[in-house]
């Protein structure tokens, strides 16, 4: 019986920590944000250009900082082969969040994006986007972020 017992509680206690790949805790967001991981593919005409790999492997910067008062800003930088600042820039934009799909929309002055949340943690945010049109064009972009 003891046995028995013992088996019953471990496996509550492993369901009960088993990690939730697709957790989304919107109260996380408002933190700044540095990007990680980016992958994604692209299908015009039958033309697929898959990409994957690191900010580093980019030779970019890209930062995202929330605000609570649903402001923020985005910080983006690209490198040239020697680590030098080629490009650098700061865009300010208002954020919102949409409990019923876990999509976050962000708001420049000039265009608006929209992502969906696909993971979101006190240390990690997954975003992406996926768009496909009857001629055959789709694009998905999967970006990975972690807490700065």
């Amino acid at each position: 019986m003891k046995k028995v017992l013992l088996i019953a509680i471990s496996s509550l206690l492993m369901v009960a920590c088993s990690k939730d790949d697709n957790k989304v805790e919107k109260d996380a967001l408002v933190n700044t944000w540095e990007l990680t991981y980016n992958e994604g593919f692209e299908v015009d005409d039958n033309d697929r250009e898959e990409w994957s790999g690191t900010p580093k492997e980019y030779g970019i910067e890209d930062t995202y900082t929330f605000n609570a008062d649903g402001t923020g800003t985005n910080y983006y930088v690209e490198y040239d082969q020697s680590d030098n600042k080629t490009y650098e820039n700061t865009n300010n934009f208002r954020w919102s969040f949409n409990d019923n799909n876990n999509t976050l929309s962000i708001k420049y002055s000039y265009d608006t994006e929209e992502y969906t949340v696909e993971k979101l943690t006190s240390s990690e945010m997954i975003l992406v986007q996926h768009e496909k049109d009857d001629n055959g064009y789709e694009y998905f972009d999967k970006y990975t972020y972690r807490k700065k």
